[in-house]
C-alpha cells in the first residue's frame, strides 16, 4: 500500500521538486538562523476595569470556561501536565479586567477572571460578533508551561494576546 503512494513521487524529475518547492512559502530567519515571525505583531486594546457589557460578554460562556477548567483539570490527573495544580478549587468567577481587539467580524474579548480568594486567575478570550450576528463564542483559556505557571495566573500577571 505504502508503494502506491511512493510510484507517483518517482515519477517527479528532480527540477519539478525544485519548482513545487520554490512555490512553498519561506520561512524568513534572521542572520543567526532563528526563525523571525512573517505576520505583523497582534495590538490589542488597554487594560480595562471590567464594566458591565464586558462582563455580560464572560458570563455568557461562564459554562464553557469552566469546562475547559475542568478539562484542564483532569489532564493534570491524567498526563500529570500541572497546568492547573495551583488551582485547587474554583470559589467564584469574577471577571475583573479586560482587553478588547477588533477582528473582522467582530471583537475579540481577552478577560482576566479571578476564580479563589488567593488570586489565582485564569485569562479566557471569547469572540462578540458585531451586531447580533451569531452567538457569543468561547474561544480557549491561556496556558504556558507548567514551569511557568502553566494555565493559573496571579493578580498581577499581565493579560496579553494569546491564541490557545
Amino acid at each position: 500500500m505504502v508503494l502506491f503512494f511512493l510510484e507517483p513521487l518517482k515519477a517527479l524529475s528532480s527540477s519539478a521538486i525544485t519548482i513545487m518547492s520554490q512555490s512553498l512559502p519561506q520561512t524568513l530567519s534572521d542572520q543567526g538562523g532563528n526563525l523571525k515571525e512573517q505576520l505583523p505583531p497582534v495590538t490589542i486594546g488597554p487594560l480595562t476595569q471590567m464594566d458591565d457589557e464586558a462582563r455580560k460578554v464572560f458570563e455568557a460562556v461562564k459554562a464553557d470556561i469552566l469546562d475547559k477548567i475542568w478539562e484542564l483539570h483532569k489532564a493534570d490527573d491524567l498526563h500529570d501536565l500541572n497546568e492547573v495544580y495551583k488551582l485547587d478549587h474554583v470559589k467564584f468567577f469574577n471577571p475583573i479586567s479586560y482587553r478588547l481587539e477588533e477582528v473582522p467580524y467582530g471583537i475579540n474579548y481577552y478577560g482576566k477572571i479571578e476564580l479563589n480568594e488567593k488570586g489565582h486567575c485564569i485569562h479566557a478570550r471569547v469572540f462578540s460578533p458585531h451586531g447580533s450576528k451569531g452567538p457569543i463564542k468561547f474561544h480557549s483559556v491561556q496556558t504556558r508551561p507548567s514551569n511557568q505557571g502553566g494555565a493559573v495566573f496571579t493578580l498581577e500577571d499581565p493579560l496579553r494576546h494569546f491564541e490557545y
